[in-house]
């Protein structure tokens, strides 16, 4: 199924856990081109790529990590020169509102009576796992686990339900679902982070302006949009240690 584009129209794909940012840098940036209208494509790892060759349309990719712009190099939905960073996350402790278990860090994930979520899809697979074992907790936290979530979206829904106590996550979250979710933190030694990005795809028919979104998106007025829903510039994504 092909669309038909506008000139003036931005189309972009992307993963759920980007879309605050994303959505509120749109609305900065047709204040500055008044003539631009903007429309987003959301859905999970899984099913975003499989859209866009199905459709193959659209003018911008956007993923809420690296693994999810790999793969869309590898599927021939991005074109590689174009791909820009636009921040990173780091991880937090997410629990309810109220946070019943009462955690206040990453070792009461270990406790007989907390139940722990992980997310298999997207930006959350495998996170638990890099956390825990730098943490020296892996095979406690592992004992724990509850429940497998697809991706962020489930995650957090499990989460509000209360049917798990704590997940090992982005601290974007709580600024993303603040009716929803608090996080709690980690010790910076035992963070792992991840890259936002954002490409042109082979398909757009409005290349000029999908390059002047990611500049916006890399400015400071942009820059600070993303930083105010809990990303941080590339260069403090490091770990600390001593």
């Amino acid at each position: 199924m092909v669309k038909e584009s506008k000139e003036d129209q931005l189309h972009v794909f992307a993963t759920g856990s980007v879309t605050g940012p994303l959505r509120r840098a749109a609305q900065a940036f047709v204040l500055l081109h008044e003539d631009a209208t903007f429309e987003l494509t959301v859905s999970g790892s899984s099913k975003l790529l499989p859209r866009m060759l199905e459709w193959q349309e659209g003018d911008l990719i956007c993923g809420g990590s690296e693994a999810v712009i790999d793969a869309a190099i590898m599927y021939g939905c991005v074109l590689e020169r174009t791909i820009r960073p636009l921040g990173a996350r780091d991880t937090a402790i997410l629990v309810p509102n109220g946070n019943p278990a009462g955690v206040k860090g990453l070792k009461d994930l270990t406790r007989d009576d907390v139940r722990v979520g992980v997310a298999m899809q997207g930006s959350l697979q495998g996170l638990w796992e890099g956390v825990a074992l730098r943490a020296g907790m892996f095979e406690a936290i592992r004992d724990r686990v509850r429940d497998v979530s697809q991706g962020s979206s489930d995650l957090i829904g499990v989460l509000a339900r209360r049917e798990i106590d704590a997940a090992i996550g982005w601290a974007s979250t709580a600024m993303l679902a603040p009716e929803r979710i608090e996080t709690k933190p980690i010790k910076p030694e035992w963070c792992a982070w991840r890259t936002t990005s954002i490409g042109i795809t082979p398909w757009s028919v409005n290349r000029p302006l999908a390059e002047e979104f990611i500049k916006f998106n890399r400015s400071p007025e942009g820059i600070e949009i993303w930083r105010k829903f809990g990303w941080k510039s590339i260069h403090d994504a490091r770990i600390e240690i001593g």
